[in-house]
């Protein structure tokens, strides 16, 4: 009985000290992310660039910062990224290629997000725009997994429309913003919001379960073996 009380105890101590070390890396997270935050301020606050005489930048220096390009969408390559919410509604997040005036190349921009039931089904030739324009927005990473083979316009994630594309395009994506000029539909997303996330209260949440842990473990090593009942 007592080795398996003190393997009871150890095993708790032993669960305490994961969940510290869950809670300190939550910390880490946190951390970073405020630093990230630094960083995307300062950027915002530089001044714009004209995204189609910038070819001499590295992307490193563009990212987070505001953007502008002419030229014009690429028809040929309407897409949209699925399951992409905004206020609780379904929706796409419609992308295209824009190809600046001179150049066979361009860059991969969010035009805007769309309605749609399923987070899949859209019109995109309803959407359509036409012409040459100028396109003001935010420099963004391209965030996601990475570019895997898709049927159909409706795609996963920003490095997977840009795979499509089989000509030159930036190694970011122009985030259209709202402001005069911009069509209503698709609807412009506003800039990345800037927050600490969840980290702190996971964070909380696992220290919370250490504590548990450890209440355990003393609870466990103080209690006292019942006494074994005597013999007739």
């Amino acid at each position: 009985m007592q080795v398996r009380r003190w393997l009871l105890v150890a095993g708790l101590v032993a669960g305490a000290l994961v969940c510290v070390r869950l809670a300190v890396w939550q910390l880490d997270r946190l951390h970073q992310r405020r630093a990230l935050n630094r960083r995307m301020e300062a950027a915002r606050w530089r001044p714009e660039v004209d995204l189609g005489g910038a070819a001499s930048l590295p992307t490193d220096s563009l990212l987070w910062r505001r953007v502008r390009v002419r030229g014009r969408f690429d028809a040929s390559f309407p897409m949209a990224l699925r399951n992409r919410s905004l206020g609780g509604v379904p929706g796409v997040v419609v992308v295209q290629p824009l190809r600046w005036a001179g150049a066979d190349s361009g860059v991969l921009v969010e035009r805007g997000w769309l309605p749609a039931p399923d987070g899949a089904t859209v019109d995109l030739a309803a959407s359509a725009e036409p012409g040459s324009l100028e396109v003001a927005g935010l420099a963004l990473p391209l965030a996601g997994r990475g570019p895997r083979p898709r049927a159909g316009p409706v795609l996963d994630d920003a490095p997977q429309a840009r795979a499509r594309v089989p000509y030159g395009l930036r190694s970011l994506v122009l985030r259209r913003l709202p402001g005069p000029g911009v069509p209503n539909w698709p609807r412009a997303l506003a800039a990345p919001e800037l927050s600490d996330g969840p980290h702190l209260s996971y964070a909380l949440q696992w220290f919370f379960f250490a504590a548990l842990f450890l209440a355990g473990a003393v609870f466990a090593a103080r209690a006292r073996p019942r006494p074994r009942p005597s013999q007739p």
